[in-house]
């Protein structure tokens, strides 16, 4: 389960405040006491719903992602946060 805000985004990749603009458009989040939680594969399911995806959509972790973007900068030699343009 997802406690807090901040751990909703991180889970998703965004910010507090995209989180809590998706969760009026229905994301899926419910009030335990003064925190608010959601489920990680109930809010997947929503993700890939709103996305028009046959299944729940999948959401790299952050050590996923951050293994993907070395590997990337590494296969282009290109410095972290550079342009290709």
């Amino acid at each position: 389960m997802l406690k807090g805000w901040a751990a909703i985004a991180k889970f998703m990749g965004t910010t507090s405040a995209s989180a809590q603009t998706w969760a009026k458009q229905g994301m899926p989040v419910k009030c335990e006491g003064r925190f608010t939680v959601a489920d990680p594969a109930e809010v997947q399911a929503w993700l890939g719903q709103q996305s028009h995806m046959p299944k729940p959509a999948h959401i790299p972790c952050e050590l996923f992602m951050g293994k993907l973007l070395k590997e990337m900068v590494g296969d282009h030699g290109l410095e972290p946060w550079t342009s290709c343009l």
